[in-house]
């Protein structure tokens, strides 16, 4: 299979101490199979310890959280897994850790994710569009798809990204490629898309509120700044802001609209990106300087609470089909 990354992706390394975040507080980390019968069969002296700190619960199993912190992150902050076993004996999701991998047909489709602060360093501060490169040998299953559907989503794809490198405001850009995607769905299935509401409420800040507040959290301060943002003063985003948030879109559409080859919902998964860029345009809006810091902090927080929430994604998908996704572009043209 062919492998198709960014070209920062190679570029990318976990931080590990120097983070001002760690991942392995505040999530519940599953343990493949595979890795689990490793730690069974560990040396004595981790073995103990490995089955102190894993919880099994039938077929499946992860580690215990101690005050939210993976049993195995020391006082430095680092993996005394990695240290005491070696990074091969890491499970699945530690190891590719940011990454994420989406397989069509014979290509697999990989680039590395806004949650992670180094990712999110290289992913603000890339070409917008990236280049993109293709490595041979991956091994791994893919899911077949139709190859009509596939080249409609790819296509349009194609044609947002390349819009990203114009000149147009971060509201002209959501427009177009509203534009574009509503085409592509029309070609898709037109029936479907005339369920989709574009009606525009009075409360469109409220609206998003209330979106917002019913969704699920691990912290609440991401909460409390899209609440902050929304009910503020609009202001207008600088140069830096702008370039942030079109490589953020660029991240987004990367990721996600080509998921639409799989069940040809294309308006749905561009709500993703729609949607989340105009809060974090928002959020940046209320910062009289952007630092690059600043503005990974905010991004990864968003990403980490909202994007890697599987069940907060299907209902930023839903509100596509209840008018949010076109509110979210009213809300982002006040910011021009």
């Amino acid at each position: 299979m062919k492998l198709v990354i960014p070209e920062y992706y190679e570029r990318f390394a976990c931080k590990g101490g120097m983070c001002t975040d760690n991942c392995c507080i505040g999530w519940e980390i599953d343990i493949d199979p595979v890795t689990l019968k490793k730690y069974e069969i560990a040396d004595a002296d981790m073995r103990g310890r490995l089955s102190d700190g894993i919880c099994k619960d039938g077929d499946s199993a992860h580690f215990k959280l101690d005050k939210g912190r993976c049993p195995f992150l020391n006082k430095e902050n680092l993996c005394d897994i990695i240290i005491k076993l070696g990074e091969t004996s890491l499970c699945d999701i530690c190891r590719e850790h940011p990454r994420y991998y989406l397989a069509l047909d014979d290509t697999v489709y990989s680039g590395v994710g806004l949650c992670c602060e180094a990712a999110a360093e290289l992913i603000l501060t890339a070409k917008a569009p990236p280049e993109y490169v293709m490595r041979d040998g991956f091994d791994g299953e893919f899911e077949e798809c139709d190859g009509e559907l596939r080249q409609i989503v790819f296509e349009a794809k194609d044609r947002i990204l390349k819009k990203t490198a114009s000149s147009l405001s971060v509201s002209a850009l959501l427009s177009e490629a509203y534009r574009i995607v509503k085409e592509a769905q029309m070609r898709i299935d037109g029936d479907f898309y005339e369920e989709i509401s574009e009606a525009v409420p009075s409360d469109i800040c409220g609206e998003l509120i209330s979106f917002f507040s019913a969704v699920e959290y691990r912290r609440a301060e991401l909460l409390h700044m899209i609440t902050g943002a929304l009910r503020g003063k609009k202001r207008s985003l600088g140069d830096v802001a702008v370039s942030y948030l079109k490589n953020i879109f660029v991240y987004f559409i990367d990721r996600y609209l080509p998921q639409a080859a799989c069940d040809g919902d294309i308006v749905a998964k561009f709500a993703i990106p729609a949607l989340s860029v105009a809060v974090i345009a928002a959020i940046f809006a209320e910062e009289e300087s952007l630092t690059l810091a600043r503005a990974v902090d905010i991004s990864k927080s968003y990403s980490s609470e909202i994007e890697y929430n599987e069940e907060n994604i299907a209902l930023i998908e839903e509100s596509a089909r209840c008018g949010l996704l076109h509110n979210a572009l009213v809300l982002i043209s006040e910011y021009s």
